[in-house]
């Protein structure tokens, strides 16, 4: 079994501040209680992440710290795994609007997944062709 990385010190430099700044309007302006899952992974768990189905890339935006996923609770505390109360909607507006791609956006929906990427693909990013990012 990996590690299993939360903290946001483990993202890609570049994707840390932007991070930092969601968080602090999800959670103080907005007032939603959540809390960062996962943040870089190595390739072992990526291996097992796919292996269990719970995904479906070799290597994706973890792999690079440009992506994280979160959870949120509705007022009772309790984890909201289906977006029922809307929280995952405001927390993935707010990505959007910082420039992320939000994963309740996508056919195979992942409302507790966003990524930043600024407009670029993952092979792209590997082969450093990213000014100012790599």
């Amino acid at each position: 079994m990996s590690d299993i990385h939360r903290d946001l010190e483990f993202l890609h430099a570049s994707f840390q501040p932007v991070a930092e700044t969601w968080l602090h309007i999800c959670k103080d302006d907005l007032g939603i209680e959540m809390r960062v899952l996962e943040t870089l992974r190595d390739e072992d768990r990526q291996v097992e992440l796919k292996r269990a189905g719970k995904s479906q890339v070799k290597l994706g935006w973890h792999n690079v710290g440009l992506a994280l996923d979160f959870a949120c609770f509705d007022e009772k505390g309790v984890y909201d795994t289906d977006n029922h109360s809307g929280l995952y909607t405001k927390c993935g507006l707010v990505a959007e609007a910082m420039g992320g791609v939000w994963g309740g956006r996508w056919r195979m929906r992942d409302y507790g997944h966003w990524e930043w990427h600024e407009g670029f693909t993952l092979q792209q990013f590997l082969d450093g062709g990213k000014k100012g990012v790599v």
